[in-house]
């Protein structure tokens, strides 16, 4: 397992408080995740829209998966949506923290 899968699955299990092995496969995390997603739906519905405004999941796409009628059921779709907005964090985390500065930018 990559890295960047293990990343990715620390921030969920963080964020989600989930329980699930460190080296679980994309799709197990997906399943877990979308047990919890609808846990939190049922139960806890304001919790879980502010958490998924502080981790910026696009609120369209949800309210899209929230009313539209598809063979996947809500909760793997928001699952899905928040897996995939937790790879773009990701990726943006490393692309920033490893720029180095550019040596015409030390210049003065």
């Amino acid at each position: 397992m990559s890295k960047r899968i293990k990343n990715i699955n620390a921030l969920i299990v963080n964020d989600f408080e989930i329980e699930v092995a460190q080296d679980v496969a994309e799709e197990e995390l997906l399943m877990h995740l979308g047990d919890r997603v609808a846990e939190l739906l049922e139960n806890r519905p304001e919790y879980f829209f502010n958490l998924l405004y502080r981790l910026d999941v696009n609120e369209q796409k949800v309210q899209q998966v929230l009313t539209t009628e598809t063979e996947q059921p809500v909760n793997i779709a928001i699952a899905r949506l928040i897996l995939d907005r937790e790879k773009v964090r990701l990726e943006t985390r490393l692309k920033y923290s490893s720029k180095q500065p550019d040596d015409a930018e030390l210049d003065f």
